[in-house]
């Protein structure tokens, strides 16, 4: 899907669900509706599914629509995925949900040299529909390309280029269109995503963090066609009247096959490292200076605390759907960070934060597998050490040992 889950731990994560950003938003080409009044034999509609790339905003993919019409010259590609840069205020709307996508066109010979240069894959399916049918669809196209009528409110999950794609063919097609979906086998929208993230586990980590329980909810068939090769698997199986609905299905560009670019530190490694050390430091505390250990301590729980806010704001502060009701702030509280910052006081109420975050940090480890939302496998160990830090502060153990009831 050609929009936005891009940034470091923020936007990498979150632009892997952009669209085609500053090329198709300067590239529209401006439509007349008058240019779709008059029939035409020559008209085809296919549907164009692009393959995934290496840059993270390609992760998923990307679909579209293709309208020929030989008899006026045209060839024509009408994306979903568009955004604009030059937008004001483009971060901070498109962090909190907020930024506008909008349906572009452009001329097909464009389109493809794109994706030719990014060594992306380019499907397209013939659809084979009547002449009315076409028309339907091709005047849909145009009216939503209108200024008036081709932004709307982007959503990962649930209004992206590919449902869009998908519901446009729902309203244009009438009642003789069937889907024929597959019982569809119990994965949720998480679950989904994984197969596309094998290879880049950093952000496969970031992404489960950011998604809430809602993405564990078990997805429909349809629902399944938010990723655009679920898309086009449907849509092969689709009927019209009887009939298949893809008339021909052609490889435009097939690229040549890379080696596997994976990581070679993966996050389960890092988080096993700093689980040991945290064991490790809370054994052998004596070795350190006091003061070492509490730094130790305020840096780790600080930068817990910043994940937790993060976490707490993408919730509660933005329009991301599946960001909400997330379970991770259960051990990753944003309290982490006034509890850092004040651990080298020696207050009453450090001790009971320490309790209290130890019996969350223990309970989400233990009885977290019976939610939706589970426990990240990779975070286990650095969850377990934060687990043995919690109780040394909490039992006063060293250099804690000053701090009075």
């Amino acid at each position: 899907m050609q929009a936005g889950f891009r940034s470091g731990i923020v936007f990498s994560l979150l632009f892997s669900i952009v669209g085609l950003g500053t090329h198709a938003a300067s590239g529209n080409i401006p439509l007349s509706l008058s240019s779709t009044n008059s029939f035409s034999d020559g008209l085809r509609i296919s549907v164009l599914t692009c393959g995934t790339g290496s840059e993270l905003y390609t992760l998923f993919g990307h679909s579209a629509i293709r309208v020929v019409d030989s008899s006026r010259g045209l060839d024509l590609v009408f994306n979903y995925g568009t955004f604009d840069f030059s937008d004001p205020h483009f971060y901070w709307k498109f962090l909190r949900g907020k930024l506008l996508y909008f349906l572009s066109v452009e001329d097909f010979p464009s389109f493809y040299q794109e994706y030719a240069w990014d060594q992306r894959s380019v499907r397209e399916q013939v659809l084979d529909l009547p002449p009315s049918v076409k028309q339907r669809i091709e005047e849909a196209l145009f009216i939503n390309a209108q200024p008036e009528n081709r932004f709307y409110r982007y959503d990962f999950i649930f209004d992206n280029c590919t449902t869009r794609v998908r519901d446009l063919l729902k309203r244009a097609i009438d009642d003789h269109f069937q889907w024929h979906l597959r019982a569809h086998e119990s994965i949720s929208f998480r679950q989904a995503l994984h197969p596309y993230l094998k290879r880049v586990p950093w952000v496969e980590l970031g992404i489960n963090l950011l998604l809430g329980s809602r993405a564990d909810r078990l997805i429909s068939g349809e629902e399944i066609m938010f990723l655009p090769d679920s898309l086009e698997w449907a849509i092969s199986q689709a009927s019209f009247s009887g009939h298949p609905l893809v008339q021909q299905q052609v490889v435009i560009y097939q690229p040549p096959r890379q080696a596997n670019d994976d990581a070679l530190v993966k996050p389960w490694m890092v988080m096993m490292l700093i689980g040991l050390w945290l064991v490790f430091y809370t054994w052998r505390a004596n070795l350190f200076k006091p003061s070492v250990v509490i730094w130790m301590d305020q840096v780790c729980f600080f930068l817990i605390g910043c994940v937790g806010i993060f976490l707490a704001f993408m919730w509660w502060g933005t329009n991301h759907s599946m960001t909400k009701d997330n379970a991770q702030l259960i051990w990753a509280s944003p309290l982490y960070v006034p509890f850092a910052l004040w651990l080298n006081r020696h207050k009453r109420w450090v001790k009971i934060f320490a309790g209290i975050m130890a019996l969350l940090t223990a309970a989400y480890l233990g009885a977290g597998w019976l939610f939706a939302q589970k426990p990240i496998l990779a975070l286990i160990p650095f969850l377990i050490g934060i687990f043995i830090r919690l109780m040394a502060i909490y039992r006063e153990q060293a250099p804690y040992r000053i701090i009075h009831p």
